[in-house]
């Protein structure tokens, strides 16, 4: 029988154990990684470019640039590519951030042959045909237009605003003007794909079952892969933020009053972050949070609070964020002010510490199940110059953490009197 009343021994490794991904190159120089895990014969292919908002001249160009790869190329249109997916049960994902965009492909590997010519004309000869981006552009205003509506919509956006200024890659945000003028300007988006999906790719991922013979098939397809001879240099933007500590947005109507607490720092690369990591996950960083014992559990203000630490390739942002009722809201703001500034005052309790690096140690170990997971976590870490040590650092970090040594750290990192508020209600 089995005794409910005692908790489950708990057991981690000491090591997390991870194996280097085989390494091989397109003939246009984009390094290859090769993921080799998993029993099912299926396939995996990510490309990585160059190509996020950070290099675009107007709102919605990069993600738009990005969206309309898929909707036809000088040999298939639209409906022929969706159609050739769907009958070899492929699935096409484009994804577009601020300093990266990319397509992946998930697809049976006995339909690598027919999927992969289609895979990779998207990359090579799309053709941004109006009629399909007036579509897209209408579908996108309509979903902004609910969007503008909710404060946390609005509260992220002030917020980074607040931060970066509007005119910063990251604090910039389209307007619904902008959706109608992307409307019939292809030409952006074309010259924004010959600018920056023309160079070889950052990287290529694999990942799945017999990466290699992919690899081998990949690499014979792209013998010919044309590449821009000139390579474009990335612009530099200086944050430019509004300078104010608090800022209060009017939305008229509404219940609930958006919270966004927080300020740019310290980003994956720099010695210190791992550690703030670990802080910012006894802060608010999981359901037993100090946040979320205090203001819900305790205080019952909110449904939900959290914090999080988000890197840029040029930058990066702490931020605390929750949705309360509009009474609460200055209330709210005092406990979170509070419980950043017992971080900075009182050493975490040895037991507390250990209940979140065990906590900590099981999402990481979580994080790397399966090949497609093992090419996600390596890609983040790739992109900041950085491999699987990064994880296996942060791994033996979580044993050997120092209370004293995180209180200091919160203290440059998190003082109360740094961080900066936007409440949108």
């Amino acid at each position: 029988m089995i005794n409910r009343r005692q908790a489950p021994l708990i057991t981690t490794p000491d090591t997390l154990e991870l194996r280097n991904p085989e390494q091989a190159a397109l003939a246009c120089g984009a390094p290859i990684f090769m993921f080799e895990a998993g029993n099912q014969e299926v396939s995996r292919i990510d490309f990585v470019f160059d190509a996020g908002s950070w290099h675009q001249s107007r709102p919605l160009v990069a993600s738009f640039t990005n969206k309309m790869l898929q909707e036809g190329t000088t040999a298939l249109t639209p409906a022929q590519i969706a159609d050739r997916l769907d009958y070899h049960g492929a699935y096409l994902q484009l994804d577009c951030s601020a300093d990266y965009a990319s397509l992946s492909l998930y697809c049976l590997n006995k339909h690598l042959d027919d999927i992969l010519p289609v895979f990779l004309s998207l990359m090579q000869d799309p053709v941004f045909p109006e009629r399909e981006l007036s579509r897209l552009a209408g579908r996108e205003k309509q979903a902004y237009m609910v969007n503008r509506e909710k404060v946390s919509f609005q509260a992220r956006r002030h917020f980074n605003r607040l931060l970066f200024g509007q005119d910063h890659p990251y604090g910039a945000s389209a307007d619904a003007e902008d959706f109608d003028f992307i409307t019939e300007r292809a030409d952006l988006l074309k010259a924004f794909f010959e600018t920056h999906y023309k160079q070889a790719p950052l990287c290529v991922m694999i990942s799945g079952k017999d990466t290699e013979g992919t690899c081998d098939r990949l690499m014979t397809l792209c013998e010919d892969w044309e590449v821009s001879d000139n390579p474009q240099t990335a612009a530099f933007f200086t944050p430019k933020g509004t300078g104010e500590q608090r800022l209060m947005i009017p939305h008229p109507g509404a219940i609930q009053h958006a919270i966004r607490v927080g300020k740019t720092t310290i980003g994956k690369t720099h010695p210190d972050y791992q550690e703030l990591k670990l802080i910012n996950t006894l802060l608010g960083g999981y359901f037993g949070s100090r946040l979320m014992a205090n203001i819900r559990e305790d205080k019952g203000y909110t449904y939900g609070i959290n914090s999080s630490v988000t890197t840029y390739r040029h930058d990066a942002v702490f931020v605390v964020g929750t949705e309360v009722g509009a009474a609460y809201s200055e209330a709210t703001v005092k406990e979170i002010l509070k419980e950043t500034g017992r971080l900075c005052t009182e050493p975490v309790p040895t037991d507390e510490l250990n209940r979140v690096a065990q906590y900590l140690s099981g999402v990481l170990l979580s994080e790397f199940d399966g090949p497609f997971a093992l090419a996600d976590r390596y890609r983040d870490a790739f992109l900041f110059g950085l491999d699987f040590d990064y994880y296996r650092d942060f791994f033996h970090l979580l044993r050997r953490a120092e209370p004293l040594r995180l209180m200091h750290l919160a203290q440059t990192y998190l003082s109360p009197d740094t961080l900066k508020v936007v409440i949108v209600g």
